[in-house]
């Protein structure tokens, strides 16, 4: 596997000499109800990240584990940037991929908040405007939202919004020792409509948005695969 992280300088460089292109994962630490750790968003998408990698035998970046989300912060456990922290820390490790000589980097995000796509968007921007010389360089995004279809939502019951069945089935299949299924709970906060939040708290007991009680080990590894299958499908029609 083509973890950059366990490779030396001199394997990274007989890399890029054969292929151009990085897939990067990027994450975010927040609360995810009673029983999803607050690295659950992180667990995800490195998982579906590092299985792409061996499928296409593509190079993984490191993690970026920081990120934003509004809606969960002043939840004890969630760790949110600042929107330009964010950008700034993105585009400097865009900056150092492309002049380690990398030509196709994909910025990959399981969380999908609005705002963590829009700090990796800006970020994407203004690497193509710093580096317009060369023509080459392709920027991609692609987040969990891109990848959910119609195959996915036929394994579940309910809809997936966070610490739902969704997310809760994959990571029953994927981390089963950091769920506490006991402890899951429904719920389905209604927020203020068309106004600006701070953050969603005083709307949600729990953290949960859904019904993470019908989530089992079975759906997780059908949706795990399938996630992996439709990230992979995208980037293959990428690097063509």
């Amino acid at each position: 596997m083509f973890l950059l992280e366990n490779m030396s300088w001199n394997e990274i460089e007989e890399y890029i000499k054969e292929k151009l292109i990085i897939l990067i994962p990027t994450g975010v630490y927040e609360e995810h109800g009673y029983h999803l750790p607050v690295s659950t968003d992180n667990v995800i998408g490195l998982e579906i990240a590092k299985k792409v990698g061996e499928r296409l035998q593509i190079i993984v970046a490191p993690l970026i584990p920081f990120g934003v989300s509004r809606k969960t912060r002043e939840f004890p456990g969630s760790i949110m940037l600042q929107f330009e922290t964010h950008k700034r820390l993105i585009e400097d490790v865009l900056s150092e991929f492309v002049e380690n000589g990398f030509r196709k980097l994909i910025l990959f995000s399981f969380h999908g908040s609005d705002n963590q796509l829009m700090a990796l968007k800006e970020a994407a921007y203004t690497i193509k405007k710093r580096f317009a010389a060369i023509p080459e360089l392709k920027l991609f995004i692609i987040s969990s939202l891109d990848i959910t279809d119609a195959r996915i939502l036929k394994q579940i019951k309910t809809v997936p919004i966070h610490a739902c069945e969704l997310e809760t089935s994959l990571m029953l299949y994927l981390a089963e020792d950091l769920v506490k299924m006991e402890k899951a709970v429904e719920e389905y906060p209604k927020f203020p409509e068309n106004e600006l939040i701070l953050t969603g708290k005083p709307w949600m007991k729990s953290g949960v948005m859904g019904d993470p009680r019908k989530a089992t080990k079975e759906k997780g590894e059908a949706v795990f695969n399938l996630y992996v299958e439709n990230l992979a499908h995208k980037i293959s029609a990428q690097i063509k």
